[in-house]
């Protein structure tokens, strides 16, 4: 039982200041143990770069989970 879930500003627009484009938290969940929580900043110049960047990070934060 394993669980990602990710959110995040792809852009192009709905940035801020305080959260810009690129902005997306990643947490991970796992039965009988902790959430675990992960802000990344992704530099892409496009949303569907971003977004790939956001997926690649999620799978990896799963396979971390798994080991």
């Amino acid at each position: 039982h394993l669980a990602v879930a990710i959110t995040g500003v792809a852009g192009p627009g709905g940035g801020t200041r305080m959260k810009p484009v690129g902005t997306v938290h990643i947490a991970t969940a796992r039965s009988n143990q902790r959430l675990m929580h992960e802000e990344h900043f992704f530099e892409e110049e496009t949303r569907e770069g971003i977004q790939l960047a956001a997926v690649q990070a999620a799978l990896q934060a799963l396979r971390d989970r798994l080991t």
